[in-house]
């Protein structure tokens, strides 16, 4: 019998993701014989190697932080199952939403319109989503869970801002005319 066995699963998953995100730094790092820092690789593979890392790091700094939550949640018997999985499945998706959102150069995620910018963004709020839950869990605050993943949700909404289609742009295009 697993002690904890929905916090398994995603740590399971992540600690896949970590793999691969740590294989990408340093393979490039090899490339570009760049032993610490990134400052001694130049150009594109330069910024990409501080990208890289960055998306590392910040997975590094979330993931893990989220899953020992998760754990204690798990243990203490906060949480239903099914709503651990929620939160598991949550913060997985956020996490891996961010890391592919920021593998690229920053140079790249400034270009107006970029679609990473909004991924990143969604990533971060579905990581903050998979964490507050938890952490009001451990508080024995079950009433709040849902009013915390619906409120940032309601964030997630005004950081986006209202979407517009293609039809949008072309009737507005037509009104103007």
């Amino acid at each position: 019998m697993e002690l904890i066995p929905v916090t398994s699963i995603y740590a399971g998953l992540l600690g896949l993701l970590s793999l691969f995100l740590s294989v990408r730094v340093v393979t490039l790092r090899r490339k570009t014989r760049c032993l610490y820092g990134v400052t001694e690789a130049k150009g594109e593979d330069g910024a990409l190697l501080e990208a890289l890392s960055r998306s590392h790091g910040n997975f590094c700094e979330y993931a893990w932080g989220g899953l020992l939550l998760l754990a204690l949640a798990e243990v203490g018997g906060a949480g239903s199952p099914w709503l651990l999985h929620l939160i598991g499945a949550t913060l997985t998706v956020g996490r891996v939403l961010y890391s592919v959102a920021s593998s690229v150069p920053i140079s790249e995620l400034k270009v107006k319109g970029n679609p990473r910018v909004y991924t990143r963004i969604h990533g971060m709020t579905l990581t903050y989503a998979g964490t507050l839950p938890t952490c009001l869990l451990l508080l024995h605050a079950p009433q709040l869970v849902a009013l915390g993943g619906w409120a940032l949700f309601v964030a997630l909404g005004a950081l986006t801002g209202p979407t517009r289609s293609p039809i949008d742009a072309s009737r507005r295009k037509g009104e103007r005319d």
